[in-house]
């Protein structure tokens, strides 16, 4: 398969292939300057760059007035594609979730899906919310060194969405991190303290289990990954609550 098909599956326009592979030799470029040496028309290059944008193929910053576009690694295309994978798979739960298969669940590590960027925790606390039912309890590791930062990058209705489905959390936090936070009943926190080799929980880590789901979310780097395997997701739960008693 060529590039140009890879780019097509991915519903982009025609010609989307050129940008890229232009933006990769050319970073930081203006759409006059991609339109003269890719040798295309002024609304292919915007309706091409739109499309990349959207699949956060490209960045885009400003000189000035000007907007002037960079192509991210080949390594987000793969990216594009798990998140794409992972939409699907979302979908089908939610359109056939009582469909039960004749077939046996051959997955061995689910699919990823993985975020990057300062929305990677928002995308991850919207799958939370889409895929923890109503009454659910779910867990989180925090080692956070940050809390406001990570609150102000929850989704927008969050908390009402959270409330609405009366989802419990219950966490294991840092004392800092956990000093911070207001007293709520639905949620439970223990915390991990500094151990006799001044050892701290302090690695600016967040790892989340909810319904089948297992997210690990990297605070100084902006990353974030999701697994959705249901026997990975209950062996881990296992472990939260075990740890959780002896706290």
């Amino acid at each position: 398969m060529n590039f140009e098909e890879l780019f097509r599956r991915l519903g982009c326009p025609k010609h989307t292939e050129k940008v890229y592979t232009d933006l990769l030799t050319h970073p930081v470029s203006t759409p006059t300057e991609i339109e003269t040496r890719a040798k295309l028309h002024r609304p292919v290059v915007y309706r091409t760059l739109s499309s990349l944008l959207e699949l956060n193929l490209i960045s885009e910053t400003k000189e000035g007035k000007r907007s002037v576009y960079s192509a991210r690694g080949p390594q987000s295309i793969k990216r594009a594609f798990l998140d794409v994978y992972a939409d699907v798979n979302t979908a089908i739960e939610q359109k056939f979730s009582g469909y039960v298969s004749e077939e046996k669940d051959q997955d061995v590590l689910g699919a990823v899906q993985v975020f990057s960027g300062p929305d990677a925790v928002t995308k991850v606390y919207e799958d939370i919310i889409a895929h923890t039912k109503k009454g659910e309890t779910w867990y989180r590791y925090t080692s956070e060194q940050d809390l406001d930062f990570v609150n102000s990058l929850l989704p927008k209705g969050y908390r009402k969405d959270r409330d609405h489905k009366k989802l419990e959390r219950k966490v294991i936090s840092n004392r800092s991190s956990a000093s911070q936070k207001k007293p709520r009943l639905e949620r439970f926190i223990k915390i991990i303290d500094q151990d006799h080799t001044g050892a701290g929980f302090d690695q600016n880590f967040i790892q989340l289990v909810y319904g089948s789901k297992l997210a690990f979310i990297d605070l100084n780097k902006m990353h974030a990954f999701v697994i959705s395997n249901k026997n990975l997701a209950e062996f881990q739960k296992v472990i939260f609550r075990k740890l959780y008693k002896k706290l």
